[in-house]
């Protein structure tokens, strides 16, 4: 009930807001669709409630109103009052057919295949089944017309039912299957639920109790996700499978689910009843007489002509049991005298009623006329059902054996569509397979060729900066001696000339092993030529070192003789005719190395670099592009080589960056 109560506060509040989204010409909006569709689930649950919502809300003469109309006709319904509801079910139909043919424009369809459908439900509930079969017919076909597949369900069963309760069990049969056709169709699994109850209950009145468990079985699987009423009548109906196969026990169990889940109205009366009769056999006779009344006293203020004979007929039993003779009679000759239109079930349940009251009397020759009706009846009721079975079961095999034709069709085609679907996958996968075997081959491939390429390219790199050391290392040693020769001549105290000497070419010799060279190594080498050169030539170059304290200068990695190539360049062919030469060597660090090494002296230009060239000038600096292009092979990272006049016009500045994390591989 909390769940109850909470949805329609919340409808509370939602319905008022809802006037303004209908009209007769736009229909409702999606939110009033929600709405009623929530209303409908309740109606069952507290329709008392759901009438103060909509009875509440304000609307004009629309579509909206009428849909809410046809939701309040079902609520009075549902609580028994079936003259009301009829009543008010009338507005709906009086308003459909005050609109134009033009004014239908599918929403007021909507409205009329709703009131359709309570009509024949009603006409149903008044034992006047021929008239709701009729306007059930007619609410298939609107629905059909206009794509209401889910409603058109609803309708099906509700003509099941229809044939059902006046014993036309083949009838029913065909619809409850073509509803159960178009749900398979559609998806609707909510549906399912009142389909197999209902041919649940049809098998069972004609005797067939595994067919009807099976159905009830299949039924309860969808049991959770039901509506209040159609949970209500699974449970009745179970009950009554358990009731017929004289399995009391369980039978109650069953009829007091469906009592908890309605309160008032013809289907607790219903309910009631039928735990009141359950106890009677049980043996439990105070607890039957309990909800018997209980069942008479709704039957009194709501109850149809079906049911109120039905509850009759069990108070008169009931009294019997109790020994009160004279409330039997008095309730036996009032089923009498109202007859008319009584169901063949009901007056079978007449004659046996007369029966156990003249056999209580010991009134044996009456005894004897109604026992002999209630065999006519039991054998005419029996020879009606197993009429019934049969039809059913020639319709079950028509339809068993036009499914089985499709199904071997099915099969067919669907062995077929496997064995092609097979070979399609088949050659799809040794396409696939093929593709990938041949793509990992040639990446193979690729790959080899790759390292075969690179280890090649290595070597020869490897060549080339060898040819090239070898190619400067003479060079440089030739004029180291022409630089030195004149010194050995005369003066033993020369031995620090000659240890300079010795380390240069042992310099030289070294750098044709390796790349690199420490930045601490290549400064000796490059102090031994400057002293070297100076002894030679006779003059002195005032050289500067500026290092950057942060660089540890025995760690730091730089090329190969790239500091010596441009000193020995410089001290060679840039102070001819300069009175002081100058030598500054800039080492720093700033995102990577920077070396400078900046003289005074000539300058290269234009005009003097073919002669400088001729006279081997060229040769060191054409050694270091030649490294540098070999290092910086395929490398995102390059060291770069800049040769400037400082701003004064005089002199030559070689600018060398290496940067940050240089990778010295060829």
């Amino acid at each position: 009930m909390g769940k109850t109560l909470v949805l329609l506060c919340l409808l509370t509040a939602l319905l008022p807001s809802c006037g303004k989204h209908g009209s007769m010409r736009d229909g409702t909006s999606h939110a009033d669709d929600s709405i009623l569709a929530t209303c409908y689930d309740l109606i069952y649950d507290n329709a008392d409630s759901v009438i103060g919502v909509v009875s509440s809300k304000v609307t004009s003469d629309s579509v909206l109103h009428y849909r809410y109309n046809n939701l309040l006709s079902r609520a009075l319904f549902a609580k028994g009052e079936v003259s009301r509801a009829i009543e008010v079910n009338e507005r709906s139909l009086d308003y459909c057919s005050r609109l134009d043919d033009g004014d239908d424009d599918g929403a007021a369809s909507v409205v009329l295949a709703e009131a359709l459908n309570n009509k024949g439900v009603y006409l149903t509930a008044l034992g006047r089944n021929d008239e709701a079969t009729a306007v059930l017919e007619e609410t298939c076909r609107l629905q059909g017309r206009n794509g209401m597949a889910k409603a058109q369900v609803n309708t099906l069963i509700n003509l099941a039912d229809n044939h059902y309760s006046r014993g036309k069990f083949n009838d029913a049969s065909t619809y409850y299957r073509r509803a159960l056709l178009l749900t398979d169709s559609l998806g609707l699994t909510d549906l399912y639920l009142p389909i197999y109850s209902g041919l649940g209950k049809l098998y069972l009145d004609i005797g067939n109790y595994n067919m009807s468990d099976r159905y009830f079985t299949d039924a309860e699987k969808w049991l959770e996700g039901g509506t209040t009423y159609e949970k209500f009548y699974f449970c009745t109906a179970r009950g009554n499978y358990y009731y017929y196969i004289n399995n009391y026990t369980r039978a109650l169990e069953w009829f007091y689910k469906a009592y908890h889940l309605i309160d008032g109205g013809i289907g607790r009366l219903t309910s009631a009843c039928n735990i009141g009769e359950t106890y009677i056999y049980l043996g439990e006779i105070d607890s039957a007489e309990k909800y018997v009344n209980e069942a008479s006293d709704l039957g009194t203020r709501s109850g149809g002509k079906s049911s109120n004979y039905y509850v009759k007929g069990v108070q008169s039993y009931l009294a019997l049991l109790r020994g009160d003779k004279g409330k039997a009679k008095e309730i036996i000759h009032q089923l009498r005298h109202d007859y008319d239109g009584v169901s063949p079930e009901y007056a079978y349940l007449l004659n046996k009623r007369l029966y156990q009251y003249y056999e209580a009397q010991k009134d044996y020759r009456r005894a004897y006329r109604y026992i002999k009706e209630v065999n006519r009846y039991d054998d005419s009721l029996r020879n009606v059902r197993t009429l019934n079975n049969l039809a059913e079961a020639s319709l079950r095999y028509r339809n068993d054996t036009t499914i089985m034709a499709k199904n071997k069709k099915l099969e067919e085609s669907r062995e077929e569509i496997n064995k092609l679907t097979f070979l399609a996958t088949v050659s799809v996968l040794s396409f696939v397979i093929a593709v990938l075997l041949f793509s990992y081959i040639t990446l193979l491939r690729k790959k080899r060729l790759e390292r075969d390429r690179q280890e090649t390219a290595a070597i020869i790199n490897d060549y080339k900066l060898k040819v090239i050391k070898n190619r400067v290392t003479p060079h440089f040693i030739f004029n180291v001696l022409n630089a030195v020769m004149p010194s050995f001549r005369s003066h033993e105290e020369l031995q620090a000339s000659i240890r300079s000497m010795v380390r240069l070419l042992r310099s030289g010799l070294t750098a044709t092993d390796s790349v690199t060279v420490q930045l601490a190594r290549e400064m000796e080498y490059v102090n031994d030529y400057i002293t070297l050169f100076t002894i030679s030539k006779g003059f002195e170059v005032q050289t500067t070192w500026d290092i950057d304290p942060a660089i540890d200068a025995s760690e730091q990695i730089i090329p190969s003789m790239f500091i010596q190539l441009p000193v020995e360049n410089a001290l060679k062919y840039a102070y001819e005719g300069i009175d002081s030469p100058r030598l500054t060597i800039t080492v720093r660090k700033a995102d990577g190395l920077a070396i400078t090494i900046e003289d005074n002296g000539i300058g290269i230009d234009n005009t003097n670099r073919d002669e400088q060239k001729e006279n081997g000038a060229g040769v060191g600096l054409n050694a270091m592009n030649e490294i540098l292009r070999l290092l910086n092979r395929n490398k995102a990272k390059r060291i770069t080589m800049e040769i400037t006049t400082p701003d004064d016009g005089h002199g030559t500045k070689i600018s060398i960056f290496i940067p940050n994390d240089y990778k010295y591989l060829l």
